[in-house]
């Protein structure tokens, strides 16, 4: 695996779990 794509999963697996923080985070502010 060459170091690019290495970085761009990082990068996609932080993206989503930032997105999914956030989501549970408005679920809960709505609650």
């Amino acid at each position: 695996m060459e170091l690019k794509d290495a970085i761009t999963i990082m990068i996609l697996f932080a993206t989503f779990i930032i997105a999914l923080l956030t989501y549970i985070g408005n679920n809960y502010k709505r609650k």
